[in-house]
């Protein structure tokens, strides 16, 4: 599989990028140019982007504005990794801030064509 949009309690959004989308928002960004041995894998949707790398934390996911690219104090903490904020949900509070989406609007899986 490829990039995926995830909805959390029909609120918000995460884009999880595939390994093309990853490299090529990369180099759009500048996040591993601009934090050496950060990078970025998934946005949501908000401006915000979530970037893999060494934190206040330690190594870890981070979730910061695409505007203002550091792994500071104002990058909040978001989860140790991918897998630990789909498993246990930590850090969704914080990803996933848009309004709710109507169930209507929800859609669901598609097929592939």
């Amino acid at each position: 599989m490829t990039d995926v949009v995830l909805l959390w309690n029909r609120r918000g959004e995460l884009r999880v990028w595939g390994p093309d989308h990853v490299i090529a928002m990369d180099q759009a960004y500048g996040v591993s140019t601009r934090i050496p041995g950060a990078m970025p894998y998934a946005d949501n949707g908000g401006g915000q982007l979530l970037v893999h790398g060494a934190g206040a934390e330690g190594l870890a996911t981070y979730l910061v504005d695409a505007g203002s690219l550091f792994l500071d104090d104002d990058a909040p903490f978001v989860a140790p990794d991918l897998a630990a904020l789909l498993k246990t949900g930590l850090g969704a509070d914080i990803v996933f801030l848009s309004d709710e989406v109507p169930e209507d609007e929800a859609g669901g899986p598609e097929a592939p064509t």
